[in-house]
């Protein structure tokens, strides 16, 4: 056994991290005299021991590749070692370890393009405070609130729960609890999220569907600021992927998204299918590929970095394909390829997407082709000086139709006709015959662009899909939300 002040780099090697490996029966073999098992195990599992072996059956720290002094957690001791205590074993290592995805890099061939490398610790603390401040805090004290973490997200809170459906929060630490209680404030591209804490602990911001991270959270630790700093160095930016074909845009039923940063797999989408445009998170890293679901809510929009500790991220890539990537694409993921598949992105260009010219509002409002029911429909009204409703034949005259056309237009009917009641809305246009001829079918007013705003993507359709693709219409203001902006992923083939 050994407590974290006494950890020093030639016992790295020998820090087990696969607790949840252990039988009852082994660990019950390792209980200090006068401690009971339960709280043996859970102090192991919170860092405040450490079990070393000759041996590990799962290390906690792994040694980087091209080094002989940098380590770096092993992303596979998740189950074992909790949220806490991988933190403070991060702080106690983090001056030999490489930032940003360090903890993946020994299973990758790319092992230094996932880096960024501006992702250092920001900690107020001195290097040498880093180990004394894992000792918990077992007082009943009430502790004054007196730092704070902001970020950003380029929307409305609505709208990222809406498209996005991810939650936030500080991971747990040795003196706090996971913290989840946000005060949000209007900005000019969205909304600031600002938490208080009573801690200067390294921190972790988790980015989450339930308690699920997804691929987007770093294992980073953050900076925290004193009350009242709001410094924002952290932001996000929602967006709605498309594909275009014949100068439309589209919404993809079918495929896969990927999201890229630095070369490496932040996460794998894949589209639901079946008409369906909405997509989730798979169970897939950048070491391993598994198509299953991750996060237990559907989403219209990608989450990208927009700036991580100041910096605005440049490396992204967001990627259409209509099938699964492949394990060797992902091991060799290179310039060419990126080129030939990817759309890199460009954040300045991103954000002015609201700037741009608002084509609708200089003509006729534009007319959802699944609402115009005035032109489109007739609701059965009673005979004038009677109780009894219309019939087909007097209904059909009144809009120059023959009664047996009027019945086709409605073919819930056929079977029985006299079930048509006072008040029943029925079709007395052929609909895709009256878009059609009235050229209501049209393309967008703007051609589709590398990014661009909603309103002016949209065009008038008859149908849901566009013909002869898998691709959804953008012919409904309910398809794509307003406040998103659309990235256009490249023509399909």
């Amino acid at each position: 056994m050994a407590r974290l002040t006494e950890l020093d780099s030639s016992l790295y090697s020998q820090v087990e991290g696969g607790l949840d490996q252990l039988s009852r029966e082994e660990l019950e073999a390792l209980v200090p005299e006068g401690m009971e098992l339960d709280s043996f195990a859970e102090k192991l599992r919170e860092g405040q021991l450490w079990l070393l072996t000759e041996n590990p059956k799962n290390p906690a720290l792994k040694q980087a590749e091209d080094s002989d002094v940098h380590w770096a957690l092993d992303s596979g001791t998740q189950g074992g070692l909790s949220e806490s205590a991988n933190q403070a074993l991060y702080a106690l290592t983090n001056k030999k370890a490489v930032g940003g995805f360090s903890s993946q890099q020994a299973k990758s061939k790319q092992t230094k393009t996932g880096q960024f490398p501006f992702l250092r610790p920001q900690f107020s603390h001195k290097e040498s405070q880093l180990t004394t401040s894992v000792r918990p805090d077992f007082s009943d004290t009430v502790r004054p609130l007196k730092y704070e973490y902001n970020f950003e997200i380029a929307c409305s809170e609505q709208t990222l729960i809406n498209n996005v459906g991810c939650s936030f929060a500080l991971a747990k630490t040795v003196q706090e609890p996971m913290l989840g209680t946000w005060h949000k404030s209007q900005t000019k591209h969205g909304t600031k999220f600002t938490i208080h804490t009573a801690f200067d602990e390294p921190k972790r911001l988790m980015i989450q569907v339930a308690s699920a991270p997804m691929g987007i959270t770093l294992p980073n630790p953050l900076a925290l600021d004193e009350i009242g700093t709001d410094s924002v160095r952290d932001a996000y930016i929602p967006v709605v992927p498309a594909v275009e074909s014949a100068e439309r845009l589209g919404l993809p039923t079918e495929g896969y998204y990927y999201h890229f940063c630095h070369r490496r797999l932040i996460q794998e989408y894949k589209i639901l299918g079946d008409g369906k445009w909405s997509f989730y998170g798979t169970r897939s890293t950048h070491e391993k590929l598994d198509v299953r679901q991750g996060f237990n809510k559907y989403q219209t929009a990608i989450l990208l970095f927009w700036k991580l500790r100041g910096h605005v991220i440049k490396h992204q890539h967001l990627v259409y394909l209509p099938r699964q990537i492949t394990r060797d694409e992902l091991d060799n993921i290179s310039d060419q390829w990126l080129e030939k598949y990817s759309v890199a992105i460009d954040m300045a260009k991103l954000l002015k997407t609201r700037q741009q010219r608002d084509w609708q509002s200089e003509r006729t409002a534009f007319v959802d082709a699944y609402s115009e029911k005035r032109a489109l429909t007739y609701f059965v009204q009673r005979q004038l000086g009677s109780n009894t409703r219309e019939g087909w034949s007097e209904i059909a005259a009144k809009h120059g139709l023959s009664a047996k056309k009027l019945l086709e237009l409605n073919p819930r009917y056929l079977a029985n006709p006299a079930a048509l009641q006072v008040g029943d809305e029925i079709n007395v246009v052929d609909a895709k015959e009256y878009l059609l001829s009235n050229e209501q079918t049209t393309l967008p007013r703007e051609q589709p662009r590398l990014y661009q705003r909603p309103v002016n993507a949209r065009y008038r359709y008859p149908d849901k899909m566009l013909a002869g693709t898998h691709l959804r219409a953008l012919n409904n203001f309910s398809v794509v939300d307003e406040e998103l902006p659309i990235i256009n992923l490249g023509r399909l083939n």
